[in-house]
């Protein structure tokens, strides 16, 4: 996640909501009514505040017909705040995406299999690259390194 400037326009959904821990992760839950205002139940791109800390991040979708995110390191040493914690947020769905930061063993994987790179390439934010960043990122390091292989190996 990467921290956004503030927009000018207002937000449009705002909501209090706890932090809660899931193993090593803090995770944000949007309460049922806040993603039902969201455009769409599947991943959804948003810019908001919580508290003072201006962000952009793609919200997963829970399959309860509702959405997170992780509340990653940065963001808590931005904000100060840990699970247990309750938050004020504001937010607004944007159709801007961004671009994924592509984990060091991908992108050599991916350099060694002409194959996978022009596929990669060819496959948008949108449809694939943020939710496989998102899933192979630095705390998931054992899937980046199996998906390194598997990669390798085709």
């Amino acid at each position: 996640m990467k921290k956004a400037k503030k927009q000018s326009n207002m937000f449009t959904i705002r909501f209090n909501t706890k932090l809660f821990k899931i193993d090593s992760w803090t995770i944000l839950e949007l309460p049922m009514s806040a993603s039902a205002k969201l455009p769409s139940r599947a991943m959804t791109m948003i810019e908001g505040k919580i508290n003072d800390f201006y962000f952009k991040t793609a919200l997963e979708p829970n399959g309860k017909g509702g959405h997170w995110f992780r509340f990653n390191k940065s963001m808590q040493n931005e904000t100060g705040l840990v699970a247990g914690d309750t938050v004020t947020l504001e937010i607004q769905s944007t159709k801007e995406w961004y671009e994924p930061e592509v984990p060091v063993d991908l992108k050599a994987a991916l350099k060694d299999v002409p194959k996978a790179h022009t596929l990669w390439m060819d496959i948008t934010a949108n449809a694939l690259g943020i939710g496989f960043v998102g899933y192979a990122l630095p705390n998931n390091r054992k899937h980046v390194n199996a998906e390194s292989r598997r990669l390798s190996q085709n």
